[in-house]
């Protein structure tokens, strides 16, 4: 089962919220895939940044990377517009895109 978090929940994660860890390492425990949808990474990454919460910035780079799921904003929104319009990318950066679910990348090089 592939789970999606919300930005809420990305950010009771950042704030170690007891109820919230326990119940994804339960999911994990049981294999569930779990992903955080490219809004809501943005969503949050946007939040840090405009409040400044560096420490709180850091221990959610910390996880981005763990799930080995760092995109670029702009490869964000480039993907997302892509998904939106139901187009294929043309791209050579298909090692970030291609972890966007469901789009379509042609890789030119």
């Amino acid at each position: 089962m592939t789970y999606f978090l919300d930005a809420n929940i990305i950010s009771y994660i950042i704030k170690q919220i007891p109820s919230v860890l326990t119940r994804l390492q339960d999911l994990v425990r049981n294999n569930a895939s779990i992903k955080i949808p490219i809004v809501a990474y943005y969503e949050v990454k946007r939040g840090l940044l405009a409040n400044k919460t560096s420490s709180r910035l850091a221990i959610f780079d910390t996880q981005i990377k763990q799930l080995g799921s760092i995109i670029e904003d702009a490869d964000l929104f480039i993907g997302a517009s892509a998904l939106e319009n139901n187009a294929i990318l043309i791209t050579n950066n298909a090692r970030h895109l291609q972890r966007i679910p469901n789009l379509q990348i042609e890789i030119l090089k």
